[in-house]
């Protein structure tokens, strides 16, 4: 019995082949690139649809092969060749993602795939219930499943070649992949239908008769659906992928410059003193493993604040910013540069020689005082440069950072326009400042800084008007530190910021506690210092501070100084309208010894003016002295201020200010400065009026 083909089905099943292989080169990339779960999804999916169309390529050419007689097709052995198919598919993507990729991994899956296809080829053969049975040539069976096993050796070698070349390469051996494994297919089904041997006479003896050509038409859309689906999806999730893989990079990237300008001044891009910490540490560990040197300068623009005061800030960042330029400059490949701050830069010098470092300092000193071009300006500026050397200078980071600031200011003192060595032995002083610092760092975490309250006096009644909030520091070593000593540590750094802030709180929970125990009235005064005043977000701290305690109006009132004040007056007063619109007064505090301009003063809504201890102690002694005293009363009373006079330590004192005029006092005469828990004791002493006889019987003494 002759079989004969139907060269169209033929073609059909030849064509579902390969496109069937360049569908399972999708599902292995996938699957090779995703996550492990994912991998896993793409593996089961890739096996299912891959298993389906190669079970299509090979039920097609069944359908293409036709005998004088009906044919007719089993369910069970139909199925089970399904399976088959689906498994050697799940098997080959499995293998393609295996690493490490061996000999004998190869070896090993191109027996199973190859054996697979034969078996899912034979089992769909045997689903045919031919009478006799269909008989097979064994050299021909030999021969089919040699070239499935051949084939699916050279696609796999040739897929796993694609998953490892660029873009370009790999799509010429996924090609050449999918045509090999189509043959592999194809080869071994039509080499095995050649081995089939068909009796004269035999006959279907059971099974279901099937439209080949409408079925073999219908197979291979379902194939190529399936196979469009699958592949579809596949290039939206590379898509997917892709814009993941973006956005992560996006990601790093913003990251990588948020870190950059966590570690970098943002005006002139250089590494700021946290950053430059980081690289001496390292130049020091390097240092001591060699025999190199390593110079630290402290570089400080002398006079560069009138600038800012002539020309504006925009001026002076564009000297900023030319002066970093020169420093790299002159300092080049040998070291790193930073800004410390302001008008300060810090530089790390490598070298070899002690001559060498002299001789990059009097070069800063020379480039930094050369004129500058600014808005059509020629400028001129000096330099004063503090420098110190490791190992001369066996000290650490922080230190050797002090020392050379110490040598700075040295040059500053002496005129400035120069440069200057620390010397390694007078650090008793820089060492204890540091140590000191350091501990004041950590404060008010530790418990050690509290509040003390002075009142202030309403000079006439004698009645206590209000309290002013004094920090007082209890060092655990040292006892009680003056606040001489640790304030103006704190205000030349950044510590006053925090202090401050720790300081607001606490005199807003006192005034509450207060306000419980039913000591109305009694308003605390707080100082803010020049540094706390010009934070952006001073306002809405102190806001949120106040609704926390439930403090309201006329409960606390704000303390300035002049200096601080008239630095920007304009923004000055814009803030101070805003802290009355929060319920604060504020007072002008330490009157008379800064430089106030009159058209701004009247503007400044304040409600006190306080006059210096200066000016109080020379009360009675000299009559200029009193002559301005009277007249910077006369002013505030003008403006519709109160009068507060600082420091009064004597009765004869006292009675001059009430002579003057002056409206209330604070000093050592009615108490010093109070612990909280000792202000309830005050506030129930009876109050000791001045009366106008009083300062008549003082002026017939005097």
């Amino acid at each position: 019995m002759l079989p004969a083909y139907d060269p169209w089905l033929v073609a059909l099943s030849i064509l579902v082949a390969v496109l069937v292989s360049c569908a399972a080169l999708q599902f292995a990339s996938q699957a090779v690139s995703a996550s492990r779960t994912l991998g896993k999804a793409w593996t089961l999916l890739g096996a299912t649809t891959m298993g389906f169309a190669v079970w299509s390529t090979h039920f097609i050419g069944m359908l293409a092969f036709s005998l004088p007689v009906p044919l007719r097709y089993e369910m069970g052995p139909t199925a089970m060749s399904l399976a088959i198919a689906m498994l050697t598919s799940g098997f080959m993507i499995r293998t393609l993602r295996a690493v490490p990729f061996t000999t004998g991994r190869h070896a090993a899956a191109s027996l199973v795939m190859g054996g697979g296809i034969a078996a899912m080829h034979y089992t769909g053969m045997a689903a045919i219930p031919m009478a006799p049975a269909i008989g097979y040539d064994a050299s021909w069976v030999f021969a089919s499943v040699a070239i499935g096993v051949i084939a699916a050796h050279a696609a796999i070698w040739l897929a796993m070649r694609s998953l490892r070349l660029s873009r370009g390469s790999a799509l010429a051996a996924q090609a050449a992949a999918a045509a090999t494994m189509g043959l592999a297919i194809g080869g071994l089904h039509y080499t095995g239908m050649a081995a089939a041997r068909f009796a004269p006479g035999a006959w279907c003896a059971g099974g279901y008769a099937l439209d080949a050509p409408w079925l073999a038409i219908s197979l291979a859309i379902a194939a190529f659906s399936l196979l469009a689906i699958v592949v579809v999806g596949s290039i939206f999730d590379r898509h997917l992928r892709s814009s993941l893989h973006r956005h992560a990079a996006g990601l790093a990237d913003a990251n990588e410059r948020l870190s950059h300008h966590a570690r970098h001044d943002p005006l002139t891009d250089l590494p700021n003193r946290a950053h430059f910490i980081e690289l001496l540490q390292d130049e020091l560990r390097a240092c001591a493993a060699g025999q190199s040197l390593l110079a630290v300068l402290v570089v400080d623009l002398d006079r560069f604040k009138n600038i800012n005061d002539s020309l504006g800030h925009g001026a002076g960042d564009e000297v900023l910013r030319e002066m970093a330029g020169r420093l790299r400059r002159a300092l080049g490949s040998s070291g790193h540069v930073a800004r410390l701050g302001g008008d300060e830069f810090l530089l790390l010098a490598r070298t070899g020689k002690i001559s060498e470092v002299t001789r990059i300092a009097a070069m800063i000193v020379e480039s930094v005082s050369r004129s500058y071009l600014v808005a059509g300006h020629e400028l001129y500026f000096a330099a004063s440069v503090g420098v110190t050397t490791h190992p001369f200078d066996a000290a650490g980071p922080e230190v050797l950072i002090s020392h050379a600031d110490e040598a700075m200011r040295d040059v500053k003192r002496a005129g400035g326009h120069g440069y200057r060595f620390f010397v390694p032995g007078t650090t008793q002083y820089t060492l204890e400042r540091l140590s000191l610092e350091n501990d004041l760092r950590l404060a008010a975490g530790r418990g050690e800084l509290e509040l003390h309250y002075q009142p202030v006096v309403d000079i006439q009644s004698g009645r206590i008007c209000a309290l002013e909030a004094l920090v007082r520091w209890h060092h655990p070593e040292r006892g009680w530190i003056p606040p001489v000593e640790f304030i103006p540590m704190a205000e030349a750094s950044d510590l006053i910021v925090p202090i401050g802030r720790w300081i607001f709180a606490q005199a807003c929970r006192q005034a509450a506690a207060w306000k419980q125990q039913g000591h109305r009235g009694i308003p605390i005064a707080v100082n803010l210092s020049a540094r706390e005043f010009g934070q952006p977000a001073l306002l809405d701290s102190m806001q949120q501070t106040m609704a926390g305690h439930g403090i309201g109006a006329g409960q606390l009132s704000i303390e300035l100084t002049e200096s601080a004040l008239m630095s920007d007056a304009e923004q000055a007063i814009e803030i101070l309208e805003r802290l009355q619109q929060l319920g604060l007064d504020v007072a002008v505090d330490d009157f008379g010894t800064g430089y106030s301009s009159m058209n701004y003063l009247r503007q400044l809504p304040a409600t006190k003016l306080k006059l210096d201890r200066s000016f109080i102690n020379e009360l009675g002694a000299s009559k200029k002295n009193d002559a301005i005293v009277r007249a910077m009363v006369g002013l505030a009373h003008g403006l519709g201020m109160r009068v507060v006079a600082e420091g009064v330590e004597s009765r004869e004192q006292l009675l001059c200010l009430g002579e003057l005029g002056c409206d209330q006092y604070q000093g050592y005469l009615f108490s010093k400065p109070v612990p909280a828990a000792a202000v309830p004791a005050l506030l129930a002493k009876a109050p000791t009026p001045l009366t106008d006889l009083d300062i008549a019987w003082w002026l017939v003494g005097t």
